[in-house]
């Protein structure tokens, strides 16, 4: 459901499936922004997130950014370009959100997103431990 709504945006924005799902990741993402991240954790093949950042960086969505501590990593940023697309993709999600979760009470809602946060985190946290190894 989810890509089928992002599908939508990418067509309202002239932009392909792989560079609407970069831009969507790195917007609902803040600190998971290498290539690396988005191609393991959305499941894509690498060349195709390769690919979708060498268009979006061409197009002027995305700038590359040398990770200061590790020379090797290379940090996606989203330029003011995206903010459109990002805007789009926002209004996309507040529906999907709603159908998503129709019928649940506030304190499962809140629940869930304590555990979401909880995930996310420990993600986060094995992404650095391997970024390290």
């Amino acid at each position: 459901l989810y890509d089928r709504l992002l599908r939508r945006v990418g067509r309202s924005e002239g932009l392909g499936q792989v560079e609407t799902v970069i831009i969507a990741f790195l917007h609902n993402n803040p600190g998971i922004d290498t290539a690396k991240d988005i191609a393991e954790l959305r499941q894509l093949p690498k060349g195709s997130v390769s690919q979708g950042v060498e268009s979006l960086i061409q197009r002027g969505y995305l700038l590359r950014r040398r990770d200061e501590g590790d020379r090797r990593l290379v940090h996606l940023e989203m330029t003011e370009a995206a903010a459109q697309v990002c805007a789009a993709i926002d209004a996309c999600q507040r529906p999907f959100y709603e159908q998503l979760f129709q019928g649940f009470a506030p304190e499962e809602l809140a629940a869930y997103g304590a555990y979401h946060r909880r995930v996310m985190e420990n993600v986060i946290a094995a992404l650095e431990r391997m970024e390290e190894q």
